[in-house]
């Protein structure tokens, strides 16, 4: 199996996104429920003419503000984390891909199984892993110092697909 290490500094920026993936990957549907409601319910109120009809619309723009004020309070949550933890705003971070799955940010490991490995996104300079148990874990495209982003997004599909296969069988690795 081929071995993937990719080691860069653990931004803030670099942490935003992440969550914010992750939190738009996981209530993806709400969202888009809510913004439904809103579109819905503004166009019956505009198309019969009676703006009662905006109430219930006003629910999915209360969805929308909760959904935006708990994944910043998430992105917040994560850089006092990582302050705390590591005494500075950006650790640098090595993360190790291959049979396992290991992480090392300053004097911490942290170790999973690929059978963890639900799902990846892409940004432009972003390949992030999604993890069963709420986490995700960034890779930067040009900090491969083995391996490239390209082969890295191949393994992922090939584990993601493997780990799908296990689950259908019942032999998921949790």
């Amino acid at each position: 199996m081929k071995k993937f290490v990719n080691k860069y500094l653990y931004t803030p920026e670099i942490a935003r996104t992440a969550i914010l993936i992750w939190w738009w990957n996981k209530y993806r549907a709400m969202l888009l429920i809510c913004i439904g409601m809103l579109a819905g319910f503004g166009c019956t109120a505009l198309l019969r003419r009676d703006a009662a009809w905006l109430i219930p619309g006003s629910l999915g723009i209360f969805g929308i503000l909760m959904f935006l004020v708990r994944a910043l309070q998430a992105v917040r949550q994560e850089q006092n984390k990582v302050q705390k933890a590591f005494h500075v705003s950006a650790p640098m971070m090595r993360v190790e891909l291959g049979e396992e799955i290991r992480t090392v940010v300053s004097n911490s490991r942290s170790q999973v199984s690929p059978a963890q490995l639900v799902g990846y996104r892409e940004t432009k300079e972003l390949l992030i892993l999604l993890l069963r148990g709420n986490m995700t874990l960034p890779l930067k495209k040009d900090a491969f110092e083995k391996g490239t982003a390209e082969e890295c997004k191949t393994w992922a599909e090939s584990v993601i697909a493997d780990n799908k296969k296990a689950e259908k069988t019942g032999r998921a690795g949790r």
